[in-house]
């Protein structure tokens, strides 16, 4: 990483000009390699991948210490059964999507197992507080025979459910989700339905690329096995990717000012 000869600010070789001072950068020497990341990963990742777009963003920055965290959660996928692994795992979904909202260059690694818990726990309480009675009317109105109000209820409640963990992501705790109806006030920002149509492309590319892959694996018999270890891999991928989307859409939201700065951002570890 080198610095702006003039404030000593760190930057990229991508900038042309110092994104603290405004000073040009034509005469500042790079070392090679210095835009990528320097772990073990295999994914060319940016040093700052906040300089790239948000489709890339999201696809590249849970790899960006590697792939260990991948492993480690397709495990936690598998024990899920057992019901804490399952909650270590939303606990480090949560904590990509936090990264991704305070700018942190890179996801934490899997680790802490207690922190993990804790943070999914507080995640799934944030989305019950909303998604239990929702769906408690949503029953009892089509129990009732009210279709139409029934629909009013559940795919509001859809959305509003879809901005919580976003939410939760910049405020770092579930009291921040609710206080100032934040969860509600990001539904009616474009930035959320930006996330979404991002959410519904990224979605398909996952989807298109596990079919493929699943195709060649599945047409060659020694390919049956392969593909068992792939299923736990791609889901738990697909979960870090769309945590490092709403993260990423929660951030820029909060600099252009749509929504409430980000709250407690030196912290990554949820709070209530």
């Amino acid at each position: 990483m080198a610095t702006c000869p003039e404030c000593g600010s760190d930057v990229d070789p991508d900038d042309r000009f110092c994104t603290a001072c405004g000073t040009a950068l034509d005469d500042v020497e790079f070392d090679e390699g210095a835009g990528e990341s320097q772990g073990p990963s295999r994914v060319n990742v940016p040093a700052n991948p906040f300089t790239l777009d948000v489709f890339e963003f999201s696809f590249k920055y849970p790899l960006a210490n590697g792939f260990k965290s991948l492993v480690l959660g397709a495990l936690l996928f598998v024990l899920s059964i057992l019901v804490v692994p399952m909650f270590m795992l939303t606990g480090y979904q949560y904590r990509v999507g936090r990264a991704a909202a305070i700018e942190e260059m890179a996801p934490p690694e899997i680790g802490d197992w207690w922190g993990l818990l804790v943070d999914g726990l507080r995640l799934f309480v944030a989305i019950a507080v909303l998604l239990v009675p929702a769906m408690a009317a949503f029953l009892g109105l089509l129990v009732a025979d009210q279709t139409a109000l029934a629909m009013l209820v559940y795919f509001p409640s859809l959305l509003f459910v879809a901005a919580i963990p976003p939410v939760f992501y910049g405020t770092g705790s579930v009291r921040g989700v609710f206080g100032n109806l934040r969860f509600v006030r990001f539904v009616a920002t474009a930035k959320f339905w930006i996330g979404l149509a991002y959410q519904l492309g990224i979605s398909f590319v996952l989807q298109m690329a596990f079919f493929l892959v699943s195709l060649l694996l599945i047409i060659t018999i020694i390919g049956i096995i392969p593909w068992l270890f792939l299923i736990p891999v791609f889901l738990v991928y697909s979960t870090f990717v769309q945590a490092a989307l709403w993260g990423r859409i929660y951030h820029d939201a909060a600099e252009d000012g749509v929504v409430d700065e980000i709250q407690n951002p030196g912290q990554i570890e949820s709070r209530w």
